[in-house]
This record gives C-alpha cells, sequence and structure tokens, in this order.
C-alpha cells in the first residue's frame, strides 16, 4: 500500500495566491470555486489525493499495517484509538449515575485524561456512550499529541477490539495537534465514522465529515484545508484461496466532496468520485480508478493507469474538452 509523501514542489507557489506562511482563512470556510488551469492543476493533484487518502488511510494503516508515512495524521491517530476503547475503562469502579468517570494515565512522556461518561452505567462502552480524550503533551511511538478527542458512540454491536463488530460513532476533534519529525497538524471538526468488520480483511469503512479543518505546518509551511459534505466509502475483500497474483486483500474507494485549500489561494474545488478507485494490498498504489475534480468553469480527471502512473487532463474553459494532458508517477504526489 502507498504511503505519503512530506512535501512535494507542485505544493509550492505554482501560480497561485497564497504560498507558505501561515493561513488567513476563517474557522470552516468554502472557498470561492477555483479555476483550474496548466499552470495549477499539479497543486490541484496532490492536494486532491493527498487529503481523500489520507482519510481512507484511517482504517488501511490499523487494520492492515500499511506502512506509516512520518507525515502526522489526526484521522489515523484518532481512528486507531478506537479499539482501545474498551481497555482504557476496563475495570473502573462503578460511577454514581450522571457522573463521569475521569483519570489521567501517562504516555511515553506527558500524560492523557481520560473521561467516561457511562451512560447505562455498565462500565463498558457502549451505545449513547461519550469517552473524551485530552492530551498533554503526550508522546506515543515518535508522535506527540496534544488537544481533545471525543468519542459518541451511536451504535455499537460485537467488540471493539476483536475482527467482529459494527460500530457508529461521532468523532470530535478540538484543537487537537499531533507532530512529528516530519511536521505537524492541527485538527478542529466532527466527522462520523461507520464500520462493520466481518474480518481482519473483510471491512467496510465509511466516513462523513461536514466540516473538518487541518492546518499543516511542513518545514515552517503552513496549508490550511477544509473539508465540507466529505463522504468516503472503503470496501475490503479477502483473497480467495491460492490467489493469483498473491494477495491478502482488495480494496475499493470512494471520496466525494468540497476541499479548500490556502494552497489554492482559500479557493476550493469538488471531487467527484467517477470511479472507485481499486487495487490489491501488494500494489503500491491503486491501478484503476477515475476522480473529476470541478472548479470555476473548468475541471482535471485523475484517471489510475497502472499502480505507478496516473493519467491527468485539464479542462481549462469548461467546455467539455481536454485542453492539457500528460501521463505522471503516483509517487509524485503521494
Amino acid at each position: 500500500m502507498f504511503t505519503f509523501k512530506t512535501f512535494s514542489p507542485w505544493v509550492a507557489c505554482a501560480a497561485l495566491a497564497a504560498c507558505g506562511g501561515s493561513s488567513d482563512l476563517p474557522d470552516n470556510p468554502v472557498g470561492e470555486p477555483l479555476a483550474i488551469t496548466a499552470t495549477n492543476y499539479r497543486t490541484v493533484t496532490q492536494e486532491v489525493l493527498m487529503t481523500s487518502f489520507s482519510l481512507v488511510d484511517t482504517s488501511e494503516v490499523l487494520v492492515y499495517g500499511a506502512n506509516v508515512s512520518t507525515l502526522p495524521k489526526p484521522l489515523h491517530f484518532a481512528r486507531q484509538q478506537v479499539p482501545r476503547l474498551p481497555e482504557r475503562v476496563a475495570g473502573i469502579d462503578a460511577v454514581v449515575a450522571g457522573t463521569a468517570y475521569n483519570e489521567t494515565v501517562p504516555c511515553e512522556s506527558g500524560s492523557v485524561t481520560i473521561t467516561f461518561d457511562d451512560r447505562d452505567n455498565n462500565l463498558v462502552v457502549s451505545n449513547g456512550d461519550v469517552l473524551t480524550e485530552t492530551f498533554n503533551n503526550c508522546v506515543a511511538l515518535g508522535e506527540t499529541a496534544n488537544g481533545t478527542l471525543r468519542f459518541a458512540f451511536n451504535a455499537l454491536t460485537g467488540n471493539l477490539d476483536s475482527d467482529v463488530f459494527t460500530a457508529s460513532l461521532t468523532l470530535s476533534f478540538e484543537a487537537f495537534s499531533v507532530e512529528s519529525a516530519a511536521g505537524s497538524v492541527l485538527a478542529n471538526g466532527t466527522v462520523t465514522l461507520n464500520t462493520a468488520s466481518q474480518g481482519v480483511y473483510d471491512q467496510e469503512f465509511g466516513l462523513t465529515a461536514p466540516s473538518y479543518r487541518e492546518e499543516l505546518n511542513l518545514g515552517g509551511t503552513v496549508t490550511s484545508r477544509t473539508l465540507t459534505n466529505f463522504v468516503t466509502y472503503e470496501n475490503i475483500t479477502p483473497a480467495p484461496l491460492n490467489p493469483t497474483p498473491p494477495h491478502l486483500f482488495s480494496y475499493s474507494v470512494t471520496v466525494n466532496g468540497t476541499l479548500t485549500s490556502s494552497a489554492f489561494g482559500g479557493r476550493s474545488v469538488v471531487i467527484s468520485n467517477i470511479t472507485p478507485f481499486s487495487g490489491l494490498d501488494t500494489q503500491a498504489y491503486p491501478p484503476t480508478g477515475q476522480a473529476l475534480v470541478t472548479g470555476a468553469a473548468s475541471s482535471l480527471r485523475i484517471t489510475a493507469m497502472s499502480d505507478s502512473a496516473v493519467y491527468l487532463s485539464v479542462d481549462s474553459n469548461g467546455d467539455g474538452t481536454a485542453d492539457f494532458w500528460e501521463t505522471r508517477l503516483w509517487s509524485e504526489f503521494l
């Protein structure tokens, strides 16, 4: 499976209005549509791909042991916490109805304070419960976390720490940041996670983000991204017996929504997944799939040609005909 590049020259300026420094975007904006042109389409491609695949990467890395990039990913960090939540509350004493359990536990360095609002007072994570983690310079596996994650369980069957369960939860980020050697990412907003698991390599994973914002600081270059009405869906299917070519599972990913980015000068594009991006766990990048990125009277098509190459075509005047196209390597953008 693919990992994420920490920085690419495509994002640097690229004839756009913003380049480096901090963002002046207001909270959770939807910018005016961006005109996609032959001078900025590579920046658009990278922003769309990095944003889209960082969302589905939350499940890939957790469940399937894919390589983890050094680029911090708050959604991935939060998703990692979900199967650990039952362990967080295991062994606690009964609390008075209407009150919340509270405990501060150490990390490798720093600490995390856990608040468990056990709505039915059954001492386990179940429907309606809310668990909050507040991180204070909490260091784990080379990353430092600060801020608050809140997990509100809408529905839950089975055990989160097993391979068979279904779960729906609302995940809130409140000034939550993750920092690694590569840089830092600050997240604010709310997403809904839906997972149905029948086994390690048999899962469906969905994410809905009405409004979610990240600010990335990589080497002093700050990029702000806001996702509006974003919806992703990932389906993992186990390989048949003795598959050809050998692999453990196949995957299919769709991503739709509006992306506003300071790399676009605070403007926005709409992402529509025409054909799911699909492949095998043994392939570096998805060999099939197509997304249409729409801007101001303009569009960009991103089409997978193989697990190493991607075809880009730009319609800069909205007449329905591509006036610029080329084939690039996936690795240039992810």
